[in-house]
């Protein structure tokens, strides 16, 4: 009898044994299952680069700064607007050729700028003694030396400055603009973009026809 029971025992062990040893065995963790191994963090480039420098204005939003090396500005460029605002500079050949454009082109001045955001811009500034345009060319000398937001003051016929604070925005007030491409590139390719030079160049001839 007790020898019944050993034999009885050894046969569960090894019946336990043979089920363990049939178990299929688990996989050894792989990592690269579930990775590529590209490293985009480092792969990927962040560097903004702007392609497109508008003529406009610096508006009452935005601080911005003047460039002040002398060949990024120029003065006395005819200038037309166009549809939805966009202006256009126009060669003196196409004024001189053209009568209907003549009466339209108005003569500004043009400062390479940028904004507290980084980005690039030519303010057109009337060539004129009249109140408006004074008062930018006082905004223009202010934002060489330090930070600025303009708040158009119809009252007054000009701008309010306002001059970055450097307890409210101390890390703006401590930066010095970044010219890359230089301010006279900037006034180049902005010219260039918007330049009509030629008095059966489209744009001309769509603002023409607009006005026929």
């Amino acid at each position: 009898m007790l020898c019944d029971t050993i034999y009885q025992v050894i046969d569960e062990v090894n019946s336990n044994q043979d089920s363990s040893t049939n178990q299929p065995k688990k996989k050894k963790f792989d990592r690269k299952a579930f990775a590529t191994g590209e490293n985009r963090a480092v792969a990927e480039d962040n560097t903004r680069t702007q392609t497109q420098f508008p003529l406009k204005k610096p508006g009452s939003k935005n601080f911005f700064r003047v460039c002040t090396d002398p060949d990024s500005r120029v003065y006395g460029v005819g200038v037309l607007e166009g549809a939805m605002g966009k202006l256009y500079v126009v060669s003196e050949d196409v004024v001189s050729q053209s009568a209907e454009a003549a009466e339209r082109v108005k003569s500004k001045n043009l400062f390479t700028c940028v904004n507290h955001n980084g980005d690039y811009f030519v303010w057109p500034i009337s060539n004129s003694s009249d109140p408006w345009s004074q008062s930018a060319l006082k905004a223009v000398q202010v934002a060489e030396k330090t930070w600025l937001r303009i708040h158009p003051n119809g009252f007054a016929q000009g701008y309010d400055h306002e001059a970055v604070n450097s307890a409210q925005y101390p890390v703006l007030a401590a930066q010095e603009p970044i010219w890359l491409p230089t301010g006279a590139e900037i006034l180049d390719s902005a010219m260039e973009a918007s330049a009509i030079t030629d008095v059966n160049d489209a744009p001309l001839q769509e603002m023409l026809k607009g006005l026929k």
